[in-house]
């Protein structure tokens, strides 16, 4: 999963996408930590 566009590669699963959100992540600096929940 990325954050931004990002060109396709070769090997790259896909885990899922962002809904919403994703105002919160465009601010945040540095390393952090993230969970994955599957949608119901």
């Amino acid at each position: 999963m990325f954050y931004r566009d990002f060109p396709c590669s070769g090997g790259l699963i896909p885990l899922g996408r962002i809904t919403s959100g994703v105002e919160k992540l465009a601010v945040l600096r540095g390393n952090f930590e993230a969970n994955f929940e599957q949608a119901r």
